[in-house]
């Protein structure tokens, strides 16, 4: 087998062989870059750990919500989904940063997991919807409150780590303004 740089000098030397042997690299090396073309993602986000972490609370709030709504009846229209959720939103912090389409998309997914059935009916706005097997035993488990529960904490647990890190830098630069102070008052006693 042949060096390439050697066929750039004389290519006449260039057996079938070595051919094919490059032709086999050059397919891997192909075959290399498919395969890594999935893991190249153009990232255009500004979503920050805080904003992650309340975004998880509320999709798993509203799914709970929507859930605990079929408490009173295995069926429900969509109106009456959306009246408990918006009667058990926490107002001051999240009612007003509540998108318009928060809610379809937590009981879309309720619905893609099926824990939900969607009832067609003659009014394709106000659909109804009937809880399954499987949504009852997520109420009964807690599930989508107990993620509720994890991710709230979660995003208090967050919120609290920048005031500790705001007030640890505080209390540093006051360490060592007393320091300075102390050194000067030190230093025009003697």
């Amino acid at each position: 087998m042949s060096i390439f740089s050697i066929w750039k000098k004389e290519p006449i030397k260039v057996t079938e062989q070595d051919i094919d042997n490059f032709n086999e690299c050059n397919k891997a090396l192909v075959d290399l870059k498919n395969s890594l073309d999935p893991y190249h993602v153009d990232i255009k986000t500004n979503i920050t750990n805080g904003k992650a972490a309340a975004r998880l609370y509320m999709d798993y709030f509203l799914m709970a919500t929507a859930l605990d709504a079929f408490y009173n009846g295995d069926e429900l229209e969509y109106k009456k989904i959306n009246k408990v959720i918006y009667n058990r939103i926490p107002k001051k912090d999240y009612l007003f940063k509540l998108r318009v389409v928060d809610n379809p998309i937590a009981v879309g997914k309720l619905v893609r997991l099926g824990l939900l059935e969607k009832i067609v009916t003659e009014n394709e706005y106000n659909p109804k919807f009937k809880i399954t097997e499987a949504g009852v035993k997520a109420m009964q488990q807690q599930t989508f409150q107990t993620l509720a529960a994890s991710s709230f904490y979660n995003y208090q647990t967050y919120k609290l780590n920048k005031r500790t890190l705001w007030m640890s830098l505080c209390m540093l630069i006051t360490a060592i303004v007393s320091i300075v102070v102390s050194v000067i008052a030190i230093l025009k006693t003697q």
